[in-house]
């Protein structure tokens, strides 16, 4: 890594890059002996790329013309520096990426170095021809046809006009040029030259005091003070209306209805929401119809964006096809990169650090040198960052560099033995996970590996391999923390039947006990129950406590209460005997929800507050929800209702990752909310709680149903039917974070707007025009813009107005 002190850990694990409209400096631009490494800018989604038409080529030097390259003119007639020399223009028009451009022109107006980072086809030279397309003294730099280090000065002096020096540096007539003017220059497509761009930037920022730089590229330069904007997918929405505009450039004449809108978001999900993807996916309206479009996508992305009569003749030749695209950075990794890269793409979708380490390397690989590869990868846009969640570094490979490397992986015949260690990965963290007499690992690491689990299981199944019992079993526990009761029944059915699961009948038999109680069938519930009760009569009290829970909460389901109740505390002691306080607090939750179930409001009452008091900060996400929600409704029962809020604030705050359990929560704010008289609250949490059971894909219980029915007929006689839809929908529509602002506003606690969103809010509820607010914050207005669909989004409002009256509920300072 280049530049000077600061962190040394990887760049792109030392940082969130996508905490949106932050970067981090690590020196400024206007110092001229530091220009490197890279401060970072968070990425907003949405773009468009689109090839520039007639490109004109830099000068090259003596050396690349000796190697066949083609001999370069000094490309468009440019004036002397301080006269006009405008940056070539697109004939298409540009789509989206507001927040990108309006990041970008304002970096430029404080920062000497502004680097466009992200993976190929994602539209950084369109963006930065956008952003300069008003900048009449702007210099482009078009590199992807240099091969050679230094062609990089002369490809410069071609731009800004200067003619080779028969007597004096080159160097140094480009910086005279250059050195009065407040120009800036545009170099495009750098990844293949970093190091040797990193130098020529340094030399012309220290040299030209008023000069700025503009760089496209795959990877950061790494110099101090270099502003670094990600440019990933776009947004959704974007991607679609790039989509239709293609499509009529080609002549379609695509008119899209409901249908097709549906099938359009698909075709760019499954291209990754990339712009030049996008535009070949549109070129194909040529010859196929959009549903044809969608199965050749299904079979194989990379044949299907070929090239032939779809081609573009003015883009590049390494953005006519996607394997191009890819090609091009993948040639420029080195050999542990790629082999790397090649084992990386067995995993679908997202996966953690720990996974990605096992998978890329061996146990004769220090993992310091496979998370540097990583690091390295990330770096190069060849590994994308997602976010953050629960304390885990999530990556993901990019759809068609993934299938790329899938290719190269099986041409190199190493398939089977990246599967073999991926397998091997997923079994340790399977075994683990089911010892309950040592520490548990991260238990919320489950919902993120869920999708290999599957991948790996199908593997081990078409060879036999016996491992596949542990990945099943963790298969059916990532079901279970998801609410998919019927798949979980599905599958322990079949693995029940078949003699190769006998080793994990117990485990199998628990699973299946909890989905038949979720699904409100105590009969067969507890016929499980037993069999577990049974098969672990002789392990630890750690184990013997989750039995008898299990056979409990069954009982209560099959109707018998004095049976259930009793083995429910016989749980509790055996869980308190095993030292472990975080099962403690978990048996205790059962057994208040059974007390709750048959009346018993005291002693509901009294082991609810024991078991928050048990309840460890390290545990998982998804048990604290359970554990705050089961005392939450111990204590509305006694009509404690700011201890229940608390407590159901708690479970929405800590249950992101548990859609299930979160909606227990929800239906207790409801319930609250409908005590207290507040009827359009009392509605929206009753949508959010909808809106959450229907992404885990089940059915609320019917004592929980019986339970909010009168609230909700409280809501819709306050309200009306027609303006209670109206709050119920706003609740179906509210994301995770809009949730946590409405709770914790019920709560006292603050709002999770940013201190930018709090100033734009302050004016929307003076009654201020976007035009105003930037006026008056010295901002874009397509800064404010953003933010003010953010906020939309986030608090599910469907309107400007609707949005003003939400925020007037703020506590704003």
């Amino acid at each position: 890594m280049r530049g000077s002190g600061g962190d040394h850990r990887p760049h792109h694990l030392a940082g969130h890059p996508r905490d949106q409209g932050r970067h981090a400096d690590r020196g400024r631009a206007d110092q001229p002996r530091d220009i490197g490494s890279a401060a970072r800018v968070a990425p907003h989604r949405g773009a468009v790329r689109s090839p520039p038409q007639g490109r004109a080529r830099p000068a090259i030097s003596r050396a690349d013309r000796s190697r066949g390259q083609p001999t370069g003119s000094r490309g468009r007639r440019v004036p002397a520096a301080g006269q006009s020399r405008p940056v070539k223009r697109d004939l298409a028009d540009f789509i989206g990426r507001a927040g990108e451009l309006n990041e970008v022109r304002r970096l430029l107006r404080s920062r000497r170095l502004v680097t466009l980072v992200g993976p190929g086809g994602s539209g950084k030279t369109r963006l930065a021809e956008e952003v300069l397309k008003n900048d009449h003294q702007a210099v482009r730099v078009h590199l992807d046809v240099v091969s050679r280090p230094d062609s990089i000065w002369h490809a410069i002096a071609s731009a800004v006009d200067v003619r080779e020096q028969v007597h004096g540096s080159i160097i140094g007539a480009v910086v005279q040029q250059l050195a009065s003017t407040q120009s800036v220059v545009l170099l495009d497509n750098c990844e293949h030259l970093v190091e040797a761009c990193a130098q020529v930037v340094t030399q012309l920022l220290r040299a030209c005091d008023r000069l700025r730089v503009l760089v496209t590229s795959r990877q950061p330069l790494d110099l101090d003070g270099e502003a670094c904007v990600y440019i990933g997918p776009m947004d959704p929405a974007d991607a679609t209306a790039l989509f239709l505009r293609r499509a009529d450039a080609v002549q379609a004449h695509l008119v899209a209805g409901d249908r097709d809108h549906d099938l359009i978001g698909r075709l760019c999900d499954r291209v990754e929401h990339l712009p030049l993807p996008i535009e070949l996916v549109a070129r194909r309206l040529r010859t196929l119809s959009l549903a044809e479009i969608e199965q050749a996508l299904e079979k194989s992305m990379r044949s299907t964006l070929v090239p032939g009569d779809q081609v573009d003749p003015a883009s590049p030749p390494r953005h006519r096809t996607i394997d191009a695209v890819v090609a091009w950075s993948y040639e420029r990794l080195s050999a542990g990169e790629r082999d790397a890269l090649n084992r990386l793409s067995i995993l679908v979708g997202t996966f953690d650090l720990d996974l990605g380490v096992r998978v890329c390397g061996d146990s004769s690989t220090p993992r310091h040198a496979a998370i540097h590869v990583i690091s390295s990868l990330c770096a190069k846009s060849m590994l994308v960052r997602e976010e953050e969640k629960d304390q885990l570094l999530l990556f993901r490979l990019l759809e068609p560099v993934r299938q790329f490397a899938a290719d190269r992986l099986k041409a190199t015949n190493g398939t089977d033995q990246t599967y073999d260690r991926l397998v091997a990965a997923l079994v340790d963290h399977a075994r683990s996970g089911w010892e309950l007499d040592e520490p548990r690992p991260n238990e919320d690491r489950i919902l993120v590996l869920h999708a290999h689990l599957i991948n790996a299981h199908d593997w081990c199944k078409r060879r036999n391999d016996p491992r596949h019992g542990y990945l099943a079993i963790s298969i059916l526990d990532a079901w279970t923390r998801h609410g998919h009761a019927k798949r979980v029944l599905h599958l322990a059915q079949q693995m029940l039947a078949e003699h190769g699961y006998s080793d994990y009948a117990a485990e199998v038999h628990y699973f299946a006990a909890w989905s038949h109680i979720r699904l409100e069938q105590g009969a067969e519930a507890l016929r499980h129950a037993n069999q577990l009760r049974n098969l672990w009569k002789s392990r630890s009290s750690a184990y013997q406590a989750v039995a008898l829970n299990t056979v409990g909460f069954a009982a209560i389901q099959a109707g018998d209460d004095a049976q259930a109740i009793d083995v429910l505390r016989a749980s509790v002691r055996q869980a308190v005997q095993s030292g472990d306080a975080l099962r403690s607090a978990l048996c205790m939750s059962n057994l208040v929800k059974a007390l709750c179930q048959i009346g018993q409001k005291d002693e509901a009452l009294a082991v609810a507050r024991q078991s928050l008091l048990l309840l460890t900060d390290d545990a998982a996400g998804y048990r604290k929800c359970y554990v705050h929600t089961s005392a939450g409704f111990a204590m509305l029962d006694c009509d404690h209702l700011d201890e229940a809020r608390t407590c159901f604030t708690e479970g929405v705050i800590t249950g992101a990752n548990t859609t299930y359990f979160l909606s227990f929560a929800l239906h207790g704010l409801a319930l609250v909310a409908s005590r207290q008289g507040d009827a359009s609250q009392t509605a929206v949490l009753l949508g959010a709680a909808a809106q959450a059971l229907q992404r885990a894909g089940t059915e609320p219980w019917e004592y929980w149903k019986q339970r909010t029915r009168a609230a909700e007929q409280m809501a819709v006689a306050e309200l009306g039917s027609g303006l209670y839809r109206k709050a119920h929908a706003r609740g179906t529509r509210l994301t995770h974070t809009g949730l946590v602002d409405i709770v914790s506003r019920k709560s006292g606690t603050s709002t999770t707007l940013t201190r930018r969103q709090e100033d734009i809010a302050r004016l929307i509820l003076a009654g201020r025009t976007n035009a105003e607010i930037a006026e008056q914050l010295g901002i874009a207005l397509g800064t404010v813009r953003t933010h003010v669909s953010q906020m939309l989004r986030r608090h599910g409002a469907g309107s400007r107005a609707e949005l003003a009256r939400l925020l007037a509920e703020f506590e704003l300072d």
